[in-house]
Parts: C-alpha cells; sequence; structure tokens
C-alpha cells in the first residue's frame, strides 16, 4: 500500500542509511546500536527505525539487504519505517552499469533465464510505493 510522500515518525528514533548493499555493516550497526526486534534486548517496543534510501547499488549483498528491510517493515509495520532514496529509482540503479542492483540481479540469477529481471522488477515495484522523507 502506498504510504504519503511525507511520514511522521514516533521518537525516540534510529535513523540507517546508505548502506549500499552491505550486509554485514548493517548487521554490525544493529550490533552496536540495538537491533529491531522484540526478542533478544531488541528495543522495537519502545524505539522507531527508520532506514533512508540508497539501500542496492554498489554491495555485495544487496538483495539481501532490501530482503531485510522488507521482513523488518512487515513485522513492524509501525515501528520500521523504509524511506526511498536515489538509488531505489530505476534510472538510477541502471545508470550504476555492473555495480548497480539491476546487473546485481542479473548476475545473481544468470542461470534462471529473466528471473533476474523479474526479481528487478518486483523491487522496484515496492520502491514506487515508499515515502521520500520522515
Amino acid at each position: 500500500q502506498a504510504q504519503p510522500t511525507v511520514i511522521r515518525v514516533p521518537v525516540p528514533a534510529k535513523v540507517f542509511g546508505d548502506v549500499h548493499g552491505q550486509l554485514r555493516d548493517l548487521l554490525l550497526l544493529f550490533g552496536h546500536y540495538g537491533f529491531p526486534s522484540h526478542h533478544w534486548g531488541g528495543d522495537i517496543e519502545t524505539t522507531t527505525y527508520i532506514f533512508n534510501g540508497d539501500w542496492v547499488d554498489r554491495g555485495a549483498h544487496q538483495i539481501e539487504v532490501v530482503m531485510l528491510l522488507f521482513a523488518l517493515k512487515c513485522l513492524y509495520p509501525g515501528r520500521v519505517f523504509l524511506v526511498r532514496g536515489n538509488h531505489e529509482f530505476r534510472s538510477q540503479s541502471i545508470s550504476m552499469g555492473p555495480a548497480g542492483f539491476r546487473s546485481h540481479l542479473a548476475q545473481l540469477f544468470h542461470h534462471l533465464d529473466d528471473k533476474g529481471e523479474s526479481a528487478y522488477e518486483a523491487v522496484h515495484c515496492s520502491f514506487d510505493w515508499l515515502p521520500l522523507a520522515a
């Protein structure tokens, strides 16, 4: 479901951004600042998590970062907010060439015919619904 272009989020909030497919870095940030969970000492019940865009392009684990963020949004829709960055636009991803999300998925799913392109389009259809600011 589409969200407004600008969303209001409850405070306190932790803000993460510019992960660029670096899953390990994201997990290290969670380890240092807290993981959005209601288990293992997580603070999701008292803290909002904002993920400013630029989750894709450049890194080795672009789809994994996106899937983790989508899963967190599904689990905690009122506590996790995903904000679209310039790298979540098709034109930016394509302009990144071999480091871009489109190329990343094509390489990852090269043995499955056009499944990389199908995955790319499906993810970008989701990106289209995201707000631009929080």
